[in-house]
Protein backbone atom coordinates (compact mmCIF):
# COMPACT_ATOMS: atom_id res chain seq x y z
CA UNK A 1 0.00 0.00 0.00
CA UNK A 2 1.50 3.32 -0.83
CA UNK A 3 0.78 6.11 1.50
CA UNK A 4 1.47 9.19 -0.81
CA UNK A 5 -2.35 8.97 -1.01
CA UNK A 6 -3.24 8.23 2.75
CA UNK A 7 -0.13 10.94 3.40
CA UNK A 8 -0.95 13.59 1.15
CA UNK A 9 -4.22 15.41 2.21
CA UNK A 10 -2.92 14.93 6.57
CA UNK A 11 0.07 16.84 5.38
CA UNK A 12 -1.15 19.17 3.12
CA UNK A 13 -4.01 20.49 6.01
CA UNK A 14 -1.81 20.65 8.57
CA UNK A 15 0.67 23.11 6.10
CA UNK A 16 -2.42 24.99 5.24
CA UNK A 17 -1.49 24.07 1.53
CA UNK A 18 -4.51 21.54 0.82
CA UNK A 19 -6.87 24.14 -1.06
CA UNK A 20 -3.93 25.55 -3.24
CA UNK A 21 -2.68 21.78 -4.32
CA UNK A 22 -6.20 20.97 -4.72
CA UNK A 23 -6.97 24.02 -7.25
CA UNK A 24 -4.09 23.68 -8.78
CA UNK A 25 -3.68 20.06 -9.61
CA UNK A 26 -0.07 19.28 -8.87
CA UNK A 27 1.73 16.52 -10.66
CA UNK A 28 2.67 13.72 -8.73
CA UNK A 29 6.39 14.80 -8.74
CA UNK A 30 5.80 18.01 -7.13
CA UNK A 31 3.53 16.92 -4.75
CA UNK A 32 6.26 14.38 -3.56
CA UNK A 33 8.62 16.64 -3.45
CA UNK A 34 6.61 18.90 -0.94
CA UNK A 35 5.67 16.17 0.88
CA UNK A 36 9.48 15.04 1.59
CA UNK A 37 10.37 19.01 2.60
CA UNK A 38 7.49 19.09 4.91
CA UNK A 39 7.87 15.53 7.10
CA UNK A 40 10.14 14.95 9.61
CA UNK A 41 12.53 11.80 9.15
CA UNK A 42 11.61 9.11 12.33
CA UNK A 43 15.01 7.78 14.31
CA UNK A 44 16.30 4.46 13.22
CA UNK A 45 15.72 1.86 15.02
CA UNK A 46 17.08 -1.85 15.48
CA UNK A 47 14.94 -4.66 16.68
CA UNK A 48 15.69 -7.54 18.41
CA UNK A 49 17.16 -10.44 15.98
CA UNK A 50 16.77 -14.26 17.46
CA UNK A 51 18.44 -17.08 15.43
CA UNK A 52 17.11 -20.19 15.81
CA UNK A 53 19.93 -23.25 15.97
CA UNK A 54 18.86 -26.13 13.90
CA UNK A 55 22.19 -27.75 13.34
CA UNK A 56 24.55 -29.76 15.62
CA UNK A 57 27.32 -29.36 13.33
CA UNK A 58 30.08 -26.48 13.94
CA UNK A 59 29.66 -24.63 10.29
CA UNK A 60 30.31 -20.71 9.51
CA UNK A 61 27.85 -17.96 8.65
CA UNK A 62 28.42 -17.86 4.71
CA UNK A 63 27.65 -14.13 5.29
CA UNK A 64 28.04 -12.56 8.44
CA UNK A 65 25.81 -9.36 8.83
CA UNK A 66 23.32 -10.36 6.09
CA UNK A 67 20.57 -10.81 8.96
CA UNK A 68 20.43 -14.62 8.06
CA UNK A 69 22.76 -17.31 10.20
CA UNK A 70 22.99 -19.60 7.30
CA UNK A 71 26.05 -22.29 6.93
CA UNK A 72 26.89 -23.44 2.95
CA UNK A 73 23.89 -26.31 3.54
CA UNK A 74 21.43 -23.51 4.42
CA UNK A 75 21.31 -24.60 8.00
CA UNK A 76 22.01 -22.71 11.55
CA UNK A 77 24.67 -23.78 13.26
CA UNK A 78 25.92 -22.50 16.85
CA UNK A 79 28.87 -20.72 15.45
CA UNK A 80 27.25 -19.09 12.21
CA UNK A 81 24.56 -17.57 15.03
CA UNK A 82 26.85 -16.24 16.87
CA UNK A 83 28.87 -14.73 14.12
CA UNK A 84 26.08 -13.03 12.82
CA UNK A 85 24.83 -11.60 16.40
CA UNK A 86 27.92 -10.25 16.82
CA UNK A 87 28.15 -8.49 13.06
CA UNK A 88 24.60 -7.08 13.79
CA UNK A 89 23.99 -3.96 16.40
CA UNK A 90 21.69 -4.18 19.07
CA UNK A 91 20.81 -6.97 21.26
CA UNK A 92 19.71 -10.45 19.59
CA UNK A 93 18.44 -13.87 21.25
CA UNK A 94 20.19 -17.39 20.44
CA UNK A 95 17.62 -20.56 20.64
CA UNK A 96 19.43 -23.94 20.60
CA UNK A 97 17.36 -27.17 19.67
CA UNK A 98 16.67 -29.62 23.11
CA UNK A 99 18.66 -32.44 23.75
CA UNK A 100 21.82 -32.03 21.88
CA UNK A 101 25.63 -31.49 22.40
CA UNK A 102 27.22 -28.62 20.45
CA UNK A 103 30.62 -29.04 20.30
CA UNK A 104 33.18 -26.46 18.76
CA UNK A 105 35.35 -28.83 16.35
CA UNK A 106 36.93 -25.91 14.04
CA UNK A 107 40.47 -25.80 15.61
CA UNK A 108 42.11 -22.38 15.39
CA UNK A 109 43.07 -19.17 17.83
CA UNK A 110 44.12 -15.59 18.27
CA UNK A 111 40.98 -14.52 16.02
CA UNK A 112 38.21 -12.36 17.12
CA UNK A 113 35.65 -13.08 14.30
CA UNK A 114 34.67 -16.29 15.51
CA UNK A 115 35.42 -18.80 12.57
CA UNK A 116 37.40 -20.75 14.03
CA UNK A 117 38.29 -21.87 18.05
CA UNK A 118 36.39 -20.43 20.54
CA UNK A 119 33.34 -18.04 20.26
Amino acid sequence: MRLNPWLAPLTLSRAGLAGKVLRRKMTRRKTANLLSQMTERLETRTLLTAFAVDSYLDTVDINPGDGFALDINGKTSLRAAVMEANALAGFDQIFLQDGGIYSLSLEGDAEDAAMTGDL
